[in-house]
């Protein structure tokens, strides 16, 4: 659970936060966890866990998307913080080497590696730098694939904004990344190198409609009226135990 803490290594605010995280966990009476590898890093500490799903607000215009209407146009997009390790390298490689193919690639957020990210920027590749949550949707809006390539990550939020979009995502296969996501229907897996980016564009494009189709459907399941009465009845089973 340290690693997604961002907090420099060797601050005693870290140190004096885990201590006081893990008495909270020692002690609470109830845990919901979003992934399984939450529970695994919580069950050391307390077994009273419950796996929910994170949950979105979906779009206005979520029950009028249409997939046949949608074509693929070759915008990729990111969305997160500038940092190595989310592997945003890869990506601007696989953008630059697609050159030819019509890809454009947008970048959207900031962080401490921006500035020399911020060097691959020409015609194609666009930096955003940090935009305001409430603005994301309209550059998801304006895309067709959303691409991760973290090295870490727990359920992202972004790919759930995506799936709502219709954007169909390609990712490493972090985290709870795989519990979020059907690979090979909504999102094609890649090892986080630019070859395999390139082959997963590429596989999209030649499935587009059914992908967007099936990012969309998927993105029911995480509608925060439905994540919200899940949440409920695990909190009324539980006060029923006590």
């Amino acid at each position: 659970m340290e690693r997604g803490f961002r907090f420099y290594r060797k601050s005693i605010v870290k140190k004096l936060f885990l201590r006081y995280l893990h008495w909270v966990l020692r002690h609470a009476k109830l845990i919901f966890i979003l992934d399984e590898n939450s529970r695994r890093d919580y069950l050391p500490y307390n077994r009273n866990l419950v796996k929910v799903k994170n949950s979105i607000a979906l779009p206005e215009d979520y029950e009028s998307f249409d997939p046949e209407k949608r074509s693929f146009r070759g915008r990729l997009l990111f969305v997160g913080r500038l940092s190595k390790d989310k592997g945003l390298a890869g990506i601007l490689k696989a953008a630059a080497q697609m050159e030819g193919e019509g890809i454009t690639l947008t970048v959207v957020g900031d962080g401490e590696e921006g500035e020399y990210f911020r060097t691959f920027a020409d015609e194609k590749i666009r930096f955003t730098g940090a935009v305001a949550p409430s603005r994301v949707a309209s550059y998801m809006q304006n895309a067709d694939v959303l691409v991760m390539n973290s090295d870490f990550e727990g359920v992202p939020m972004t790919i759930l904004e995506a799936l709502s979009h219709g954007l169909p995502v390609i990712s490493t296969d972090v985290g709870g990344i795989a519990e979020t996501v059907d690979f090979g229907k909504d999102a094609v897996r890649t090892d986080g190198t630019p070859e395999s980016i390139i082959r997963a564009v590429r596989e999209i494009k030649d499935h587009y409609a059914d992908f967007a189709a099936a990012a969309h459907e998927h993105a029911r399941q995480y509608d925060y009226r439905t994540v919200n009465g899940e949440v409920c009845d695990n909190l009324r089973k539980f006060w029923r135990i006590l």
